[in-house]
């Protein structure tokens, strides 16, 4: 898959309002508070919020 630069999954989902932050940022901890960069294996926070019907 080549990334399009479109917050459209070949899945079919779409994500809104996504939030990318660079290494060179306070980002949230894994283990709690905050960091700048991380070491060690990638991180990432999903969260799914239902569609209003």
């Amino acid at each position: 898959m080549e990334h399009t630069g479109q917050p459209n999954h070949y899945s079919g989902k779409v994500f809104t309002n996504p939030v990318m932050i660079d290494g060179a940022s306070i980002i949230p901890s894994p283990s709690g508070g905050t960091e700048v960069g991380h070491e060690g294996n990638g991180y990432c926070i999903i969260s799914w919020i239902s569609p209003s019907l």
